[in-house]
């Protein structure tokens, strides 16, 4: 797992319509990318591109999403596009794949 990925959530999760604008998985998605963007700039190779990558066929998987969506797309979908219950359904699946990545590392 990615250290500065999960502080750069951590820091969101406690204040996220401040810094967002308001409750979207649309607007934590574009956040995280212009994050992505800006750390491979400045600090290049810090940031494990996959990580988000796994959470998505973690999601894909999980709720058997065939089409080409990203994490925010799938939580999109199985939230009805209700853009707050989609961004509340994040957190929930983002401490269920970091307790997940955790153990399997554990396991290791």
């Amino acid at each position: 797992m990615n250290q500065e990925l999960i502080e750069l959530f951590n820091t969101l999760r406690v204040r996220t319509a401040m810094y967002l604008g308001c409750l979207s998985i649309t607007r934590l998605r574009a956040y995280t990318g212009g994050f992505l963007h800006a750390n491979a700039i400045h600090n290049p190779g810090s940031i494990e591109s996959d990580t988000l990558l796994r959470f998505t066929k973690t999601l894909a998987s999980k709720y058997s999403i065939k089409k080409m969506l990203g994490w925010d797309g799938i939580l999109l979908q199985v939230s009805g596009n209700d853009e707050k219950a989609a961004l509340e359904l994040f957190w929930q699946e983002w401490d269920e794949f970091c307790t997940q990545q955790e153990s399997d590392v554990n396991k290791s």
